[in-house]
């Protein structure tokens, strides 16, 4: 077969693909092509072996449905990938089976952006080839331009400051008191979705919340978090909680009475340590919108299968257009956009964490206070809606500069030069900042604070030729108190791999498992009070232990708070997120105004108190 701009043949191997599918009624997936500078002369059932020396392989652009027998698969080569005459292309299945060879009518020369149309003509043609996988040409008219994208941020930029937006489980109502709906970020029962996995190794949990970094908006999906942090490079490693030491029961207890008191040894602070949980969000650069998306940060129950970037657009986009959500809420919401090299641009985000040093041993109110601003209503401390931010005294700069970005550990950029060939310095910007120096300029300034009338933003650069404009903004989430109790094993209880039982008394478990049967604490170390939400999983089972005596233990997971026994209550995770409404200008603004009104009325309550009006 033929079309205007060249020729398009079936191999041999495709033939008989198409035919097998054919008869088995079944699908296959044109998914990828190849392309070489050979000038191979091609024929219907050419063997695929005649195709050689391919110099570029990339997944199909997309796709143009023709009529119910025909499809124009589109096959496109980045400018800057495009090093080689074009002169033969392949296109393949998802098992490299090679099922077509196309030519241009001339090889299409190096450094100029390289497309070929390619038709498939089949009887029924889409039951036997899945577009599933493929971007259609309405797709692709969809994505957003680069330019248009930034003039969206602009103006978020002139309302919302860095930090979270709301969550699935806010409801702003105009007609409610305001200490039934006080904050975007708060829901009913929870800020950001905070909920207990105690049953999870080392895996706190929080829903699906949507955050503002720097203008650009993207919602999460359901975020039931690893404890990982990073490594050198682009690896992360398992942030692993401190190892117990081989303690009784009054044991643990007196050394969490010491912690609470002050008085622990020195060579005991290391097991209560602080961890910092953040968002980190970037942008990754595609070549096509059907590139696949791995999930960015480790999770035990929410992982997000590999997929096209087109594929988890459309699938998002359908909660938002239905107003349904999926059950497990394993969609993120994010745009494509075009950019300007030709290529598309995705947002991404992940959620890490980074152990604080000097925080070794310090009990919570030496480092964060209870965050008061809006909360009209008496929220308790161990309440899962209950805010925190840090005490004035600590500094967030020394903070965040101890983050890598990007580039991992031991990374170092100390200087970048601005388009009118200043020169930034001030500190390692592989790492995250918020301050930075810059020659003197035309307003005589040398000192800046990051973002453009952002309080929040902080940021970090990197080396990356995958991350488009180099840089990666950090929305701090929570702390998390790290503690002996997640390790601590008293009983002995033995890890198994596969579990059995139903953990209760009758049929106890038959041991711990890191992911969903982590029960280790001995049930007489809490009481039965915790924060509680609606989204926990299972608190206590009955575990059998080496002798084979059943043992009731609680999860030994991050809690958000629970009540030990004779000692009272202890919270191991404090929201200290921004709220991009409160810290944004109107939201600031709205902040004058309540506390003008207050004043105001105060005022007038003194005055018809002194006039005996009251």
């Amino acid at each position: 077969m033929s079309n205007p701009i060249g020729k398009s043949v079936y191999t041999r191997e495709g033939i008989e693909t198409l035919r097998n599918a054919t008869t088995e009624n079944r699908q296959i997936r044109p998914v990828k092509f190849r392309v070489s500078k050979d000038d191979v002369e091609i024929y219907n059932g050419v063997p695929s072996s005649e195709f050689k020396n391919y110099w570029y392989e990339g997944r199909i652009a997309g796709y143009r449905k023709i009529d119910k027998d025909r499809a124009e698969i589109i096959l496109e080569i980045p400018p800057d990938k495009a090093t080689h005459d074009a002169a033969t292309f392949a296109l393949l299945d998802e098992s490299n089976t090679i099922l077509m060879l196309a030519k241009p009518p001339f090889p299409f020369p190096p450094l100029m952006r390289q497309r070929l149309l390619v038709q498939i003509v089949w009887q029924n043609l889409e039951q036997v080839v899945d577009f599933k996988y493929l971007p259609s040409e309405d797709f692709n008219r969809a994505v957003i331009d680069w330019s248009i994208a930034q003039q969206v941020a602009e103006f978020v930029r002139t309302e919302l400051a860095t930090g979270i937006v709301d969550t699935r489980y806010s409801y702003k109502d105009p007609l409610k008191p305001i200490e039934e709906n006080n904050i975007a970020s708060v829901g009913d029962w929870t800020v950001i979705g905070l909920h207990n996995h105690g049953n999870y190794y080392n895996m706190p949990g929080l829903g699906q919340f949507r955050v503002n970094a720097n203008g650009f908006l993207l919602t999460t999906r359901h975020n039931d978090y690893r404890c990982y942090k990073k490594s050198s490079g682009k690896e992360v490693v398992e942030n692993s909680p401190p190892q117990s030491p081989n303690l009784s029961l009054d044991g643990m207890k007196d050394l969490f009475s010491r912690y609470s008191n002050g008085s622990l040894r020195e060579d005991e602070k290391h097991l209560f340590r602080w961890d910092l949980a953040y968002l980190e969000l970037f942008f990754a650069e595609l070549d096509s919108p059907t590139d696949l998306i791995e999930d960015t940060f480790k999770s035990f129950r929410h992982l997000v299968p590999t997929l096209p970037a087109n594929e988890i657009f459309k699938q998002s986009n359908w909660e938002r257009l239905t107003g349904l959500k999926s059950r497990f809420e394993n969609r993120p919401y994010f745009c494509l956009y075009n950019s300007e090299t030709g290529k598309y641009i995705v947002s991404l985000y992940r959620i890490l964490t980074h152990p604080i040093e000097g925080w070794e041993g310090k009990r919570w109110d030496e480092i964060v206070e209870p965050y008061e601003d809006y909360e009209i209503e008496d929220i308790p401390f161990t309440a899962a809606r209950k805010r925190f931010k840090l005490r004035s005294d600590i500094d967030l700069e020394t903070l965040i500069n101890q983050i890598p970005g990007l580039d991992g550990e031991g990374a170092e950029i100390t200087a970048v030069e601005t388009p009118d060939k200043a020169t930034i310095t001030g500190r390692n910007l592989a790492y995250y900042f918020r301050h930075y120096n810059v020659p003197v300029d035309a307003v005589n300034q040398t000192h800046y604070v990051v973002g453009w009338s952002d309080p929040t933003l902080i940021v970090a650069l990197t080396q990356s030729s995958e991350v488009y404009g180099g840089v990666s903004y950090l929305i701090p989430l929570e702390l998390l108190l790290r503690t002996p109790l997640e390790t601590w094993n008293p009983y002995g209880l033995v890890e198994v791999e596969t579990i059995s039982g139903k953990g209760t008394e009758d049929d106890p478990y038959s041991g711990v498992r890191k992911n969903s049967y982590w029960f280790l604490t001995p049930v007489e170390f809490f009481t039965s009070r915790s924060a509680s939400t609606v989204a926990d999983t299972r608190n206590t089972a009955w575990v059998k232990d080496p002798n084979g005596i059943p043992r009731l233990v609680h999860g030994s997971g991050v809690w958000i708070a629970k009540e030990i026994k004779d000692l009272g209550w202890m919270r191991f995770r404090y929201p200290i997120f921004w709220d991009a409404h409160e810290m944004g200008k109107l939201g600031y603004f709205l902040q004058i105004q309540t506390r003008r009104l207050a004043l105001s009325m105060l005022s007038q309550a003194a005055n018809n108190f002194e006039l005996g009006g009251v």
